[in-house]
């Protein structure tokens, strides 16, 4: 059989993988190739009960109507997730960490239920810290201004 992979996570070592529109998850246990499996590789395999077995990377698309699907199927980074991260980093600006707080929930929502498609979930997840300290940080900042312009009088 053949398809396409749609999402390899290098730390478990498990992945997913797209063919005559079935999932098919596997282990690089059973991956016959000599470099790492990456998203949107195009592979042969065989199948047995969901989970691919005997994975060989092809070094062509395998014909034009995988190529279509792989389109809708690859796998993309999350702009949201994108969005967090730079309101994260930009967060001693008030308004940036509340939106990177936003983003970041929104990120992860989209990825959660996007079922491989989306990835940036550390993104997302660094946006949210950078966005919460940021806030943190911002209001101890108002709280001493408050103080030192109330102190005066």
């Amino acid at each position: 059989m053949k398809g396409t992979i749609l999402d390899f996570q290098p730390d478990s070592k498990q992945g997913v993988i797209c063919a005559e529109n079935k999932r098919f998850t596997f282990s690089m246990d059973e991956w016959k190739y000599s470099q790492s499996a990456r998203p949107g590789q195009h592979v042969e395999f065989s199948a047995h009960l969901g989970k691919a077995k005997e994975i060989k990377a092809l070094y062509k698309a395998p014909n034009a109507i995988v190529l279509a699907s792989d389109a809708e199927n690859a796998v993309k980074r999350s702009k949201c997730a994108v969005a967090s991260l730079l309101f994260g980093i930009l967060s001693l600006i008030f308004i940036s960490s509340l939106l990177a707080v936003i983003f970041g929930h929104i990120a992860r929502s989209k990825i959660r239920h996007s079922h491989g498609k989306l990835i940036g979930n550390k993104m997302a997840l660094w946006g949210l810290w950078l966005g919460y300290i940021g806030i943190i940080i911002n209001i101890i900042f108002f709280i001493i201004l408050a103080a030192q312009s109330g102190s005066g009088y």
